[in-house]
């Protein structure tokens, strides 16, 4: 598993880089990552489903809550992720919806657009 600060091209830490040959780059030093890479590979390494910045679907909750606001399905953006340890609870992720304040959703809630 790459770590997410590893270089763009063959994920080996700035420290541990020098001139290293990648088939793409070639000889090459270390250059820094995407944001897109830093997150993708924070994702695999926390085993977290979505990131900030993804879209999601909101599914509906059909439980007592289903007069919330909140409740009501839709799409929305992830605007924070807040990992716990298993035995604190699940991870939630804090989800701007279009047109409404933002709101912490497990990820039995959410879903891919």
């Amino acid at each position: 598993m790459r770590p997410p600060l590893g270089c763009f091209y063959c994920g080996v830490e700035e420290r541990q880089h020098c001139q290293l040959w990648h088939p793409v780059a070639g000889w090459h030093g270390w250059k820094e990552p995407t944001r897109t890479q830093i997150a993708t590979r924070l994702r695999a390494r926390l085993d977290v489903p979505y990131a900030v910045g993804d879209q999601v679907r909101i599914l509906p909750d059909p439980g007592p809550n289903h007069g919330s606001p909140f409740a009501a399905g839709g799409v929305g953006v992830v605007v924070s992720v807040h990992v716990y340890p298993p035995e604190a609870g699940p991870t939630l992720f804090e989800v701007k919806p279009l047109g409404r304040a933002s709101h912490p959703y497990s990820a039995d809630r959410l879903a891919p657009t």
